[in-house]
């Protein structure tokens, strides 16, 4: 599959309100959570397969850990 074709995909599954979801360097999967309760893919769109620098507050309960995004930027 091209990148060009993967991209198309994954823009579709945003705007069907499918979860996007943020992985750290170690694998660990974190769930984007909004404080509005609004849905974050438009904001994590420009970021779809790129390293980001996230800031905001880590949840977890077990083994399900979430993020509410207070920044996204790209990382350097």
């Amino acid at each position: 599959m091209s990148a060009k074709v993967a991209i198309t995909i994954v823009a579709q599954c945003a705007r069907k309100t499918a979860c996007f979801s943020i992985v750290d360097g170690a694998g660990k999967v974190y769930v984007p959570v909004a404080a509005d309760h609004k849905n974050q893919n438009t904001k994590l769109m420009p970021f779809v397969e790129k390293k980001v620098k996230v800031s905001g507050t880590l949840l977890e309960k077990g083994e399900l850990a979430a993020r509410v995004i207070k920044t996204i930027e790209a990382a350097q």
